[in-house]
């Protein structure tokens, strides 16, 4: 019988206490990776990895937090896959433009820019592995990785979410048929602001799910949240709660306008309990939910309102559920996962 592979995870410091998308997609690679009979660590900073032990790290995020631990894990020899989450709103020409002056500025004046990490835990990483096909043009375009480095692996969702009922919120909280958004209250990319401002005035009522940013920005969403009645704050639910599946169900309307999703988690959450999605149009968002969805501008507290109000009219169908349930179910993404493991055995 051949020996298991044994891959260490590893993230940016803080990401067990931010959560978020990210630590979710990390934790859910790894359960299903198990299930597929891979041995999977999670990093511990505390710990100096043996290259004898580890057959790959696999480092989700590629950015200035996770460019050291990526860095010095390669250089103990053990080959490194990169999930990057890496978005950027320039055309690959730019991009590539940007990351030369980045070279000259660094090698000449000893300045640093966020790109300058990024490429270069993309020039060292034996495979990378990005969410979307324009995260994917953008790493060999605008970083220049060549293409056979380069796998698209799509983000996953599980199929719990696709049985989920209303039933256990409604019982709960007396309500269906509301606007739901579930993430970070006060977060910048999550542009809770302009969403608090397009659901005023909106007779359907909007339920927010999540824990509030104790920021400037946060503060000024709590305030205009205080003046719209409409709106109703739930604390956070943790992922595997049967009550945030069932706010999914029982929800009409899913608003995620972020100023970028790649592709926004909660979305295709939501997307597979039934929900109507309203979501921004940056990001990796029309290559996963095609042409299902209401695309909006997030900088446009009007294209919000107009296309919450434009989704609160159609019916709902099952196309989106069908169509996330097709392609995205974590089951199947984990045996793509397992491809690009097994060419490094």
């Amino acid at each position: 019988m051949d020996k298991k592979m044994k891959i260490l995870y590893g993230a940016q410091p803080a990401v067990a206490i931010k959560k978020g998308g990210l630590y979710i997609q990390l934790l859910k690679t790894k359960s299903h990776m198990e299930k597929l009979s891979f041995i999977i660590d999670l990093n511990d900073p505390w710990i100096d990895p043996d290259k004898e032990e580890y057959n790959l790290f696999h480092l989700f995020g590629a950015n200035f937090s996770t460019n050291i631990l990526g860095t010095l894990i390669k250089d103990k020899s053990i080959p490194l896959i990169v999930t990057p989450v890496f978005f950027s709103k320039h055309k690959a020409k730019t991009l590539r433009f940007v990351n030369r002056i980045n070279g000259l500025l660094f090698k000449v004046f000893k300045v640093s820019t966020p790109h300058i990490y990024t490429k270069e835990l993309l020039d060292r990483a034996d495979r990378i592995l990005p969410n979307t096909q324009r995260e994917k043009n953008l790493i060999i375009k605008g970083f220049g990785i060549p293409e056979n480095r380069v796998t698209l692996i799509h983000n996953g969702v599980e199929e719990r979410f696709y049985n989920a009922s209303p039933e256990v919120f409604v019982k709960k909280f007396g309500i269906k048929d509301f606007i739901l958004y579930v993430g970070y209250i006060g977060n910048g990319r999550k542009n809770t602001l302009n969403l608090v401002r397009a659901v005023k005035g909106i007779d359907t009522p909007a339920i927010f799910i999540g824990p509030v940013v104790k920021t400037a920005y946060g503060e000024q969403c709590i305030e205009e949240i205080k003046e719209n009645k409409n709106i109703t704050i739930i604390e956070p639910l943790p992922h595997d709660s049967p009550l945030l599946e069932s706010a999914y169900a029982a929800c009409d309307t899913f608003v995620l306008p972020s100023l970028f999703e790649t592709p926004g988690l909660s979305a295709l959450e939501a997307g597979l309990a039934g929900a109507k999605i309203v979501i921004t149009k940056y990001g990796g968002t029309t290559n996963y939910f095609r042409d299902k969805v209401i695309y909006v501008e997030p900088k446009s507290v009007s294209s919000i309102r107009n296309g919450i109000i434009k989704s609160l009219s159609q019916a709902k169908t099952d196309s989106l559920k069908n169509h996330i349930l097709k392609s995205y179910l974590w089951k199947d993404i984990a045996k793509e996962i397992e491809k690009v493991y097994l060419s490094f055995k």
